[in-house]
């Protein structure tokens, strides 16, 4: 029998720079918390945001643009199982 890495999916809908600072960077640090390997999927601009916030540990994340991942699902869907298969 192969064993299959298992992965969490989380999504958060932010409307601000504090639902940035007090909704996703916590969730990023509680899952760097429970995980080596941490995608991230935003826009530049709030990549910004959590990179400020995150300090250094920001290198530890692993980037994605969210333009690149969910401009096409069919192609988002392909991007993710990508890199969960790596």
């Amino acid at each position: 029998m192969t064993s299959q890495a298992s992965f969490r999916h989380s999504a958060l809908v932010l409307d601000s720079d504090e639902s940035v600072r007090d909704v996703l960077v916590p969730a990023v640090r509680a899952a760097m918390a429970e995980t080596d390997r941490v995608f991230i999927a935003v826009s530049d601009a709030t990549a910004a945001r959590v990179r400020s916030e995150l300090g250094a540990l920001a290198g530890s994340l692993e980037w994605g643009s969210a333009a690149a991942f969910y401009q096409r699902l069919g192609f988002a869907y392909e991007g993710f199982r990508r890199f969960l298969a790596s």
